[in-house]
């Protein structure tokens, strides 16, 4: 891992990460903030009155009417993984594609730094991120439920969610992240580093709609993210490590291209 550009890649990107930070947590704390036990039967009777084909696209289904469920109902279904898509697609074509793009790659590679080095570290500053960025809604849910719902919070269901989120958010960057490192042409490694993700999204919205469109839970990864799954039946290891596979898998084939790809430079 190259230190120097670690550091680099992060400064220039320290500012997208701290405004999708404060987005989750502004989002997350404010559904958090609307939960309450006697409530919720007021606010079922209330998306009721919305269009069904909507509130089932975006999962807002409650399934078990506690705290955490609520949680994984009206956050953790869609909002979670909605604004960090956004982010996934930047970042993912930032830290190749556009420096292949501007020119900034030829002068890395005019270094000491191989190309395995940096794709490395640029992979490596990738995943920190969405750690980061994981922790952050993490950390301020916890806190917040701490003072506001002392004891209503289940820790061992909020963590696996956390997990699962950042295991789901992995596996989309790692794709984002193959594209960046698979095309030369900017505009290619946009619309595929963006198009899977989104389609992910697009595609669960669909499934959601009933029993005939059922069979394109297949093509997406949200199949495997599922809150209100790991609410109901609690921990599940095989959806986590399907994720961790893909996005292993994945960021290893993007080292592996870069490493032996022509560059236009």
């Amino acid at each position: 891992m190259s230190v120097p550009l670690f550091l680099a890649t992060w400064k220039a990107n320290w500012k997208l990460l701290s405004v999708f930070c404060a987005v989750m947590i502004f989002y997350s704390l404010t559904i958090m903030y609307m939960y309450d036990p006697v409530m919720i039967d007021s606010m079922e009777a209330m998306l009721k009155l919305l269009p069904q084909e909507l509130i089932k696209a975006f999962g807002y289904q409650l399934q078990v009417p506690t705290y955490v469920g609520f949680l994984a109902s009206y956050f953790y279904g869609f909002l979670a993984v909605g604004f960090p898509t956004i982010f996934v697609s930047i970042v993912g074509y930032r830290l190749i594609g556009k420096m292949v793009d501007n020119g900034s790659m030829a002068y890395l590679l005019s270094t000491p730094n191989s190309r395995g080095r940096i794709v490395v570290t640029q992979a490596l500053a990738f995943c920190l991120m969405l750690i980061v960025l994981v922790l952050a809604i993490l950390l301020s849910g916890f806190i917040f439920s701490e003072v506001q719902f002392p004891g209503e919070l289940e820790v061992t269901k909020f963590l696996t969610i956390n997990l699962a989120l950042l295991l789901y958010l992995f596996a989309i960057s790692s794709i984002a992240f193959l594209a960046s490192c698979l095309f030369n042409d900017g505009k290619n490694a946009v619309l595929f580093g963006t198009a899977f993700p989104v389609g992910f999204l697009i595609l669960q919205m669909l499934t959601a709609q009933g029993d005939k469109l059922e069979v394109l839970k297949y093509f997406t990864l949200l199949t495997l993210y599922q809150p209100n799954d790991i609410i109901v039946a609690g921990y599940q290891p095989l959806p986590l490590f399907a994720m961790a596979l893909i996005g292993l898998g994945c960021y290893g084939l993007s080292i592996l291209i870069f490493k032996r790809r022509n560059l236009p430079i």
